[in-house]
């Protein structure tokens, strides 16, 4: 007897945290929240889809959505993964294997984000010179196993953010989502920079592994 997968639906909360506004929602003519400076200043286009309840247009929107889904469930693996400790063996095997596989499908859907993250970013945060951090400016990608990379720091920055501003999400602390915002406008921007900088200076040499 050939054996189901277990099919994972996205929970309310999950559902809630990123989604298009109605057309009702769009005729109030709401901005974009995204104005840091690292980001280009205030962001002139109308808002479409909100993420943490806060107003987003579709490019910026897209990558804040992203992000907040794919920390949501790398953390929910994470929570899972806890609790199937291989030290401490549930003594229900069927129940390890339940939620091995829920965390099997949360990896899944971290990997399936990932796949349109960088390309998010990049149309979310074009390149500003002055703004690149000296770090990424001054990287050799040359140094053989230097580590980590740039655009490596900058995203755990990120996605430690995202952490805050969903638990932030969860007790309605809209001010301090809106101050956490600026902070996750800047980590994001300083992602797409160095992915843009990576790209360039390796442009023209052998894949570098890792």
């Amino acid at each position: 007897m050939t054996e189901r997968k277990l099919r994972l639906e996205p929970s309310a909360f999950a559902v809630e945290i990123a989604q298009e506004m109605t057309e009702a929602e769009r005729g109030y003519g709401l901005p974009c929240c995204v104005r840091h400076a690292h980001a280009g200043g205030q962001c002139k286009r109308a808002a479409s889809m909100r993420v943490y309840e806060l107003a987003f247009c579709e490019v910026h929107g897209e990558e804040a959505r992203i992000g907040a889904l794919s920390e949501l469930y790398d953390d929910a693996a994470t929570t899972i993964e806890r609790v199937d400790n291989p030290h401490a063996p549930l003594e229900n095997a069927e129940a390890g294997h339940l939620l091995s596989s829920v965390v099997e499908m949360l990896n899944e859907r971290c990997i399936e984000l990932g796949q349109s993250e960088d390309e998010a970013l990049l149309r979310a945060y074009p390149v500003i010179s002055e703004r690149v951090c000296t770090e990424t400016q001054a990287y050799d990608y040359d140094v053989v196993n230097e580590a980590p990379y740039p655009e490596d720091v900058h995203m755990n920055v990120r996605r430690e953010l995202h952490g805050l501003m969903r638990r932030a999400y969860e007790k309605g602390l809209i001010a301090t989502l809106e101050t956490l915002e600026e902070d996750r406008e800047e980590a994001s921007a300083q992602v797409a920079f160095a992915l843009d900088d990576r790209e360039r200076k390796t442009r023209s040499r052998p894949t570098l592994v890792r």
